[in-house]
């Protein structure tokens, strides 16, 4: 697990291997699963629920998270 700070906020990443279907189109035999990394992130321990194929993916989309619930907590300016 790595941890990155975000501003206020906390980004955990983490590598897992989840397994992955590698059909060959057209071949109803060819299944074969096997364990590929994928990357997961939280923001603040709230996991954002996609896996990502790769760490800077993974690294980017919760940046955007913490930047999204930055903006949900700013006060709006009045008009």
């Amino acid at each position: 697990m790595e941890r990155y700070k975000a501003g206020a906020h906390t980004l955990r990443l983490v590598a897992t291997r989840q397994p992955v279907d590698r059909r060959n189109r057209g071949s109803p035999r060819s299944v074969a699963t096997r364990p590929e990394p994928q990357w997961a992130v939280s923001v603040d321990r709230v996991p954002v629920e996609t896996l990502f194929a790769s760490k800077p993916e993974a690294w980017t989309a919760g940046v955007t998270e913490a930047d999204r619930l930055d903006h949900l907590a700013a006060p709006e300016p009045d008009a």
